[in-house]
């Protein structure tokens, strides 16, 4: 009798554990790198999208604020249709308007900006805009 395999059966053996020291590794590498992805950059991409869908919003506000104080008056209802349905503070001083606004992004991240318009209103009336600080500044007052 004989007790030795033929070498077309030893042969498949050792290519299919070959084959397999080659692809569950790439396959456990892929899995790696689909988790990283999913937990490094992907939020990162989402918090510049956050960030320049920010800046858009700061921008589009401010130029519809120069636009309403054009004609030479600024009203609170002009203000607050500028951007529904928004948490505004209004101070209206013998030099100056300043209005808060906060913002949200996806994360529910409150932040503050200021837009400053001086008295007396027309059409050359500049918006300056800043950062107040982190958190509601609509409630502050």
């Amino acid at each position: 009798m004989n007790r030795r395999r033929p070498t077309a059966r030893r042969t498949a053996r050792r290519a299919g554990g070959a084959l397999l020291l080659i692809t569950v590794p790439a396959v456990l590498a892929a899995l790696g790198g689909l988790l990283w992805w999913l937990q490094v950059e992907l939020p990162a991409g989402r918090r510049a999208t956050d960030r320049a869908g920010l800046d858009r919003a700061v921008r589009n506000t401010a130029d519809a604020l120069h636009r309403a104080a054009a004609d030479g008056t600024l009203t609170t209802t002009e203000i607050t249709a500028v951007d529904r349905p928004a948490d505004w503070t209004i101070s209206r001083g013998p030099t100056a308007i300043r209005i808060a606004r906060t913002f949200t992004d996806t994360e529910a991240t409150y932040t503050c900006w200021s837009f400053t318009l001086a008295v007396p209103l027309g059409p050359d009336t500049a918006v300056r805009t800043g950062k107040e600080h982190d958190g509601r500044c609509a409630e502050r007052g």
